[in-house]
């Protein structure tokens, strides 16, 4: 779950950083 949470923020971040 942990991860999953981190993977998912890092995912959020890349999406915010990309657009």
């Amino acid at each position: 779950a942990y991860v999953f949470c981190l993977l998912v923020q890092i995912y959020l971040t890349d999406t915010i950083f990309l657009h």
